[in-house]
C-alpha cells in the first residue's frame, strides 16, 4: 500500500526567517495531515532550537566538559532542562556521546548545524570544500567571514559560541574525496548536495560501513530529504488518552537505488510530481554517467517521458517545474531551508538519541502548497 503523509507548514515559516517558537515536527500516520505547530496532540518532538533556552552559554568550558553515556554534567542539565523533559535523560546522554558529520556549505547545512548544536549532539564534524566566497548566501554561519576562508572553519567558529558542550572538528575535503577512514565510527553522516555523483558515493560508502545516512537538498521552493538508517531500533512514544505509551520498534530502510525504483503508477496523485522528478533525474544521471545541471533538463525530460510511458502515467503528472527544481535551476531559499532543516535536524537528534520516529524514508516539501509529504519507498506488491 502507499505510505504517505502530508504535513502543513504555518504561513510564518513559509515567508521568511527562522521557525516560530512553537513550530515542530510530530509523529504522523499514513495518509494523515497534521500541522507543524505544537498544538498537534500526538507525540510532540521538540524542534531543536525551540527545545533549548535561548541564553546559550558564550565561550566557557569547551568539549572537555562534554557528558558521556554514563552521566550528564550539572551545566548540561541546566542548559538542556527543557528538552530533557521531552526526550529524557537517557536519550540526551546518547546524543551527547554521538559523533555526526555534516557535509555541505548551503543554507540547509547551516540550519541543520545550528539545530543539532543547540540540541547537544556531542561531536560534530563539519566537512566542506572551496572557500566562503563559494557558499550560498543562505548560509548565515559564514556571514562576515573572509571570502578566502574555509567554510568549515568559519561555521565552526560561530557554532562553538552557540553551545560550549559540543566538540567541533573540521575537514577540508570534497564529498567525492571522502573515504572509509572519514566515516568510520560516526553515528550519522548528513550530505547536503545537488550532485547525484556525490549522493551516490556517500550513500554507498555509508551503507558499506553500516553508518546511517541522510541526504538533504533545497532549490527554489522545493526541498527533499532522504534517509537510509539501515536497521533502526528505537523507542517510540505516543499519547493514549492520558497515558504515555512506550514501545521498542524496528524500521528497515532501503538503500538509495532501491528506494528510487517504485513504479509511478503505484504513487498517489499528490506525491507523484516530486517522486517522479527524483526518479527521472536519477535515471538520467545513471544513463549518462555525467553530472546533471540546468543544461541537462532536456535529457531529464526525456527520461521522465520514458518512465511515464513505461509506468502508464500521463507526463503531465510529473510537470516540468518539478524537474527544474532538481536540476539546480535557481538557488536555495532561506524559508525552505528552515523547514527542511527543522525536519532533518530532528531526524539527526532521533537517530543519535535512538528515540522517536524519523522520516521513513523520503520527505518532500513544496512552497506552493506549504506542505511536506512523507513517503515510504520502495512500494512493494
Amino acid at each position: 500500500m502507499c505510505c504517505s503523509s502530508d504535513r502543513a507548514v504555518p504561513p510564518a515559516a513559509r515567508l521568511a526567517g527562522p521557525p516560530e517558537r512553537g513550530v515542530r515536527t510530530s509523529r504522523v500516520h499514513a495518509d494523515s495531515e497534521v500541522s507543524f505547530r505544537s498544538r498537534h496532540t500526538g507525540l510532540a518532538s521538540p524542534g531543536p532550537v525551540c527545545a533549548l533556552r535561548t541564553h546559550c552559554h558564550q565561550g566557557g568550558a569547551p568539549a572537555a566538559r562534554l557528558g558521556t553515556m554514563a552521566t550528564l554534567t550539572r551545566e548540561q542539565e541546566d542548559l538542556y532542562d527543557r528538552q530533557l523533559g521531552v526526550w529524557g535523560v537517557e536519550a540526551q546522554k546518547k546524543m551527547s556521546a554521538s559523533k555526526v558529520m555534516l557535509v555541505g556549505t548551503d543554507g540547509l547545512t547551516a540550519e541543520v548545524a545550528k539545530n543539532i548544536t543547540l540540541a547537544g549532539i556531542g561531536s560534530v564534524i563539519l566537512c566542506s570544500s572551496g572557500t566562503v566566497a563559494d557558499c550560498s548566501p543562505c548560509n548565515f554561519l559564514v556571514a562576515g567571514a573572509q571570502p578566502e576562508a574555509r567554510p568549515c572553519d568559519a561555521m565552526a567558529a560561530v557554532l562553538s559560541d552557540m553551545n560550549p558542550f559540543v566538540k567541533f572538528e573540521t575537514l577540508h575535503k570534497a564529498p567525492a574525496e571522502l573515504g572509509e577512514g572519514d566515516l568510520t565510527g560516526l553515528a550519522l553522516v548528513v550530505l547536503m548536495s545537488s550532485s547525484w555523483a556525490e549522493v551516490q558515493h556517500i550513500a554507498a560508502l555509508a551503507r558499506r560501513l553500516s553508518v546511517p545516512f541522510s541526504w538533504g537538498y533545497c532549490r527554489g521552493g522545493t526541498g527533499v530529504l532522504f534517509n537510509d538508517f539501515l536497521t533502526y531500533d528505537f523507542l517510540d512514544e505516543w499519547q493514549n488518552g492520558e497515558d504515555k505509551v512506550t514501545k521498542p520498534r524496528t524500521l528497515e530502510y532501503a538503500p538509495l537505488d532501491e528506494a528510487l525504483s517504485t513504479p509511478l503508477s503505484r504513487r498517489n496523485r499528490r506525491a507523484l510530481p516530486a517522486y517522479g522528478a527524483l526518479r527521472a533525474s536519477y535515471a538520467a544521471f545513471r544513463r549518462s554517467g555525467a553530472e546533471l545541471c540546468a543544461a541537462s533538463l532536456p535529457v531529464v525530460k526525456a527520461e521522465r517521458d520514458r518512465i511515464c510511458a513505461e509506468d502508464g502515467v500521463p507526463e503531465q503528472r510529473v510537470p516540468d517545474d518539478a524537474l527544474e527544481a532538481l536540476q539546480g535551476i535557481g538557488r536555495d531559499v532561506a524559508p525552505v531551508c528552515t523547514v527542511v532543516g527543522g525536519v532533518l535536524g530532528n531526524d539527526v537528534i532521533r537517530v543519535a538519541g535512538r528515540k522517536g520516529l524519523p522520516v521513513h524514508n523520503l520527505f518532500t516539501y513544496n512552497v506552493a502548497d506549504g506542505k511536506g509529504r512523507t513517503e515510504l519507498h520502495p512500494i512493494r506488491k
